[in-house]
């Protein structure tokens, strides 16, 4: 499986043997700027210029947590190795590291 970030607002999985568009995911009001799938591959994650991060379940692809902190467009995202917390880097000058515990919703 293979994830892009669009200027819709949306990210789009893609089969990679296939290259078939098998889902749409939105859940940002800006354009997307950065995805990256954990280790394991059982969490995506999406920064937008909306300033906030989408974390994505995707067996299901319903999103499990709304990250929100940064001031400004958030840039990147990157699962730490352990895939218990997420990297995220923004344009308001700032590397944030947050915590992703098991269950979660919002993170603020």
């Amino acid at each position: 499986m293979v994830a892009t970030a669009s200027e819709d607002r949306s990210v789009r999985i893609w089969d990679a043997a296939t290259m078939v568009n098998t889902a749409v995911l939105k859940a940002h009001d800006n354009i997307v700027s950065s995805v990256a799938f954990n280790s394991d591959g059982s969490r995506l994650a999406s920064a937008s210029w909306d300033n906030s991060i989408e974390v994505w379940k995707t067996k299901s692809y319903n999103s499990v947590a709304t990250i929100l902190g940064h001031s400004d467009t958030v840039s990147c995202v990157e699962f730490s190795p352990t895939n218990d917390s997420l990297a995220s880097g923004s344009w308001d000058k700032n590397v944030k590291v947050w915590d992703l515990p098991r269950t979660s919703r919002s993170h603020r």
